[in-house]
């Protein structure tokens, strides 16, 4: 399965600036289409709604809020290499939860 840079908005607050995502380890995020997160430092794996996120917004780390992820897949459809349908396949599987 293909894993794919992770740089959206902020998925916790919807701050509209697109940024490199990174783990509490400082590692890289990547991203599947199954939502699973990937660290290329530490090799963790988790699910994207399990994650924790922050930004220059907010100092401290907060869970991802679904309006906002949808916000951040949006936006990652016009501004990634990911294709389509793999975004169309994240959305799906985000609001069946």
């Amino acid at each position: 399965m293909s894993k794919y840079l992770l740089r959206i908005i902020c998925p916790a607050c919807g701050n509209r600036t697109i940024s490199q995502r990174y783990h509490t380890c400082g590692g890289k995020r990547y991203i599947d289409e199954d939502l699973n997160l990937y660290c290329d430092k530490c090799n963790d794996k988790t699910f994207f709604f399990d994650s924790i996120f922050q930004c220059e917004c907010h100092d401290e780390f907060r869970e991802v809020n679904l309006q906002k992820f949808l916000g951040a897949m949006s936006i990652l459809s016009t501004s990634s290499e990911i294709p389509h349908r793999i975004i169309q396949k994240m959305v799906n599987k985000a609001l069946a939860l």
